[in-house]
């Protein structure tokens, strides 16, 4: 390959290589941000299942941010208000706050593999475009 077509090609593959580099670090944060989330729906889980374990008039002293704390008494309900979205809260008993937990912890895993697989998958493709340039470089 000489001359234009050859200009051609490296441009067309610094082009791709460029938008695959804006890709993998959109995916690296949802990667991150899924991390997270996963994170916390199994904290909610585990907080859902002590709570479950206090007494009804248990003193409780909550964290309320920057190293305050409030003292209170704890009025077992068992029920808990769950954001489903949009704004919308529905109270749910323990067992239902416990399944609908498991399933957008399942959900966010599922995410999770499917865009640890795009990352890997533009990964590789930047690296065959790496490759390719280099290649090329050395032809001259």
């Amino acid at each position: 390959m000489s001359g234009a077509p050859r200009e051609e090609e490296i441009r067309r593959m610094y082009a791709e290589y460029s938008l695959l580099r804006r890709l993998a670090e959109s995916l690296s944060r949802n990667i991150a941000l899924l991390n997270s989330l996963i994170a916390d729906t199994r904290a909610a889980r585990e907080v859902v299942a002590e709570v479950e374990k206090i007494r009804d008039g248990q003193e409780l002293v909550v964290p309320i941010g920057g190293t305050l704390y409030l003292r209170t008494r704890y009025k077992q309900e068992r029920r808990v208000l769950t954001n489903v979205g949009s704004g919308v809260v529905v109270e749910k008993d323990y067992k239902e706050a416990l399944e609908y937990l498991e399933r957008r912890e399942r959900m966010l895993e599922q995410q999770l593999r499917k865009a640890s697989a795009d990352y890997r998958g533009v990964l590789a493709r930047m690296q065959q475009i790496e490759q390719a340039l280099a290649g090329l470089a050395g032809q001259e």
